[in-house]
């Protein structure tokens, strides 16, 4: 009966140790970053499903977020999760520079991105990421979010854009004295 628990376990974390994530989707770096701490101030740039700021918020409680999507079917799900006046959801995609582009929402939808997905891409082979649709979205840089929001300081900004972390950046010098701590996929 023991060595079966013990298994059990050794599986277990086996598992988590593999994935890096725990069980509310926060990468374990972050859960000890953050461990013993609540009330967070987040920025989660392509959101998507929410599912990374949900997760922050089950563990450490989130005490005021900000949203960002390009995507506009992604939208009024993210509004009815996280609602106002603790979180503020903005369609928008975020760069260095303000105004409107035509992106290309790949049908793969966690693939799109400002950038043009190179589609004969070996590394995307396995993907789907041919044109769903094409869509009109509004460009923000992240100081012109800040200068928005009420936010005094930022615990944590998560990046995930496909590619255009570097844009991202490039568009948020005031908006990163504030940060503590960056979060971001690089592509």
């Amino acid at each position: 009966m023991i060595k079966k628990i013990k298994t059990r376990f050794e599986n277990q974390i086996k598992a988590r140790l593999i994935s890096g994530f725990n069980r509310s989707g926060v990468p374990f770096a972050l859960a000890r970053h953050y461990n013993g701490k609540s009330g967070l101030t987040v920025i989660d740039v392509g959101a998507h499903e929410g599912l990374f700021t949900e997760g922050l918020d089950k563990l450490f409680g989130i005490q005021s977020g900000v949203l960002v999507e390009l995507q506009p079917t992604k939208i009024d799900n993210l509004r009815r999760r996280f609602p106002s006046p603790r979180f503020k959801v903005i369609h928008a995609a975020v760069s260095n520079v303000i105004g409107e582009i035509d992106v290309e929402i790949n049908n793969q939808d966690a693939t799109t991105s400002i950038l043009k997905t190179k589609r004969k891409s070996t590394e995307l082979a396995a993907l789907d990421v041919e044109i769903a649709s094409v869509c009109r979205c509004p460009v923000v840089t992240l100081d012109s979010i800040m200068c928005n929001k009420s936010m005094n300081r930022i615990d944590l900004l998560k990046i995930d854009v496909q590619g255009a972390e570097h844009l991202v950046i490039g568009g948020a010098s005031q908006t990163l004295a504030l940060t503590a701590a960056i979060w971001s996929e690089v592509s």
